[in-house]
Formats: structure tokens, C-alpha cells, sequence
């Protein structure tokens, strides 16, 4: 019989191996799993080079600047529909800034032009402010988390000397030419701001929202912010330049009251800005 058993044998072999194979695999099974239980010392980091992490204050200061773009707009909005009833205002506006008339005219007579040329003080008062915070927060001298209270600042000095600097133009005048050529003096400053807020405007938005046009917006605020200073220098010149010795009151007037002003405006800005931290 030892075919038999072998037969029986070679036939039992394979269960019993299949049988330790079977306990193997189980014994796999329940012993926990080597790569699964060791730690992942190593990896890859993905690393953006063109990005960076969100600025929460920016984000906060910009919903702020958008309050004040869209009371500026409101503003120029109001100022439009008042224009549609001073057409011919607006040419009167042109002629008082290079012209020097000491008799009355239909720039100071009526309410509602009155009321036209206070939307446009307000709205280039606004809008240089925009613009003097632009160019100081570009420059790098501003918290941004601070963004809407700067802002606020300086628009609230750009409108002080808008607003002061008639005053001193009436003093100084009335001291040294006469009330009637102060009142005249004043209406020119008055008309030459006016006009400034129609370009004045558009770059306020355009150097607040547009990162790449923000600079060619300061440039072009600056050179239409010199050429109605210009035309507001030689209108003064006409006025003081009665003889030859009008030439120390004249220099006296550009230090006291066009480059001082100028300087203790930006001063006081960014002082305050700056204290905001």
C-alpha cells in the first residue's frame, strides 16, 4: 500500500500548508502595520513664490476707503445735477480764475450757484485728501491697519485749507489792497479749487483702487494741482504789483500764504497719521 499513502500523503500536504498559510495571513492581519504605526518624517511642501499671506487689515481698512469713494461719488453725483442748472456757471468759473474784475457778477449774486461752488470745494477737498493719503500710504508711512482713520485725516486737512486759506486771503488783501480786491482775490481762489475737483476726482478713485495706475494718477493730480496754483500766483501779481516796491509784499504773500500752508497741511497729516501707530 504505499502508493495509498503516498497517495494520502501527497494529498494531505497541500491542506496542511494552506492551513499555515491561512494562520499566517490571520497573524498579518492582527499584528498592527509597520508603515501605518511609523511616523512620515519626510514630504513635500508645495510653496506658492508669487503669493503671500492675506493682510486681515488691509481688508478691514479697505471697506472703510470704500465708504469714503462712495460719499465722494454721491458728492459728484449732487454736484452733477446742480451743474445741469449752471451751465453757463461753470464758464464764469473759467473766466475768475485768470480774470481780475473788481465789479459784481453772476459769480457771487445767486444761492444756488453759492450752493454749486460749496459741492465742488467739498468734493476737491475730499478728493485731495484721498489723494494725500495715497501717496503717504504708497510711500510706506502709514499703519494699514489704520487705513480708514488715515484716510479720514487727511481729508479733514485738505479741507481745512480749503476752507481756512479765504480767510487769509481776505485778511492779507484787505490789509494791503483794499476790500474790493479782497473779495475778488477770494472769489479767484474759490473758482480755481472748483475746477480742480473735476480732475481731482477721477484720480482720487483711480489712485485708490488701480495699483497700476496709482502713480501716474498722484502725477497727473500734481501737475493740474501746480497749473491752477500758477494761474492763482500771476492773478495775485496783477493784484499786489501796483509799483515797484509791491515786489516785498508780493514775495512776503508767496511765504506766508502759498508755501507755508502747503507745508503745515501735509505736516499736520502725517503727524496725526502717525500717531495712530
Amino acid at each position: 500500500m504505499p502508493d495509498s499513502i503516498s497517495n494520502v500523503s501527497g494529498a494531505s500536504a497541500p491542506e496542511v500548508f494552506a492551513a499555515d498559510s491561512a494562520a499566517v495571513a490571520a497573524a498579518r492581519r492582527d499584528s498592527p502595520d509597520s508603515v501605518a504605526a511609523s511616523s512620515l518624517r519626510q514630504g513635500i511642501v508645495l510653496v506658492d513664490p508669487h503669493g503671500g499671506a492675506p493682510s486681515p487689515a488691509r481688508a478691514d481698512g479697505h471697506a472703510g476707503l470704500s465708504w469714503v469713494a462712495a460719499a465722494l461719488t454721491v458728492l459728484f453725483c449732487i454736484a452733477g445735477l446742480r451743474y445741469k442748472s449752471n451751465v453757463r456757471y461753470m464758464r464764469a468759473l473759467l473766466r475768475e480764475t485768470v480774470e481780475v474784475r473788481e465789479r459784481h457778477n453772476m459769480f457771487d449774486d445767486t444761492v444756488r450757484e453759492t450752493s454749486f461752488m460749496f459741492l465742488l470745494m467739498l468734493l476737491c477737498a475730499g478728493s485731495a485728501g484721498l489723494l494725500l493719503y495715497s501717496a503717504m500710504a504708497s510711500s510706506g508711512v502709514l499703519a494699514a491697519s489704520h487705513a480708514a482713520s488715515s484716510a479720514g485725516i487727511c481729508v479733514g486737512c485738505a479741507a481745512a485749507y480749503l476752507f481756512l486759506m479765504p480767510l487769509l486771503y481776505r485778511g492779507f488783501a484787505t490789509v494791503f489792497v483794499g476790500p474790493s480786491l479782497a473779495r475778488e482775490w477770494v472769489r479767484g481762489f474759490n473758482a480755481g479749487m472748483g475746477l480742480l475737483a473735476l480732475p481731482l476726482f477721477p484720480a482720487s478713485l483711480l489712485a485708490l483702487y488701480g495699483s497700476v495706475g496709482a502713480g501716474a494718477a498722484a502725477v497727473w493730480a500734481a501737475v493740474c494741482f501746480f497749473v491752477v496754483k500758477i494761474l492763482f500766483v500771476c492773478r495775485a501779481f496783477r493784484i499786489f504789483m501796483t509799483e515797484s516796491s509791491s515786489w516785498v509784499l508780493f514775495l512776503y504773500y508767496l511765504c506766508t500764504l502759498e508755501i507755508i500752508p502747503l507745508i503745515t497741511t501735509y505736516s499736520a497729516a502725517y503727524g496725526l497719521c502717525a500717531s495712530l501707530g
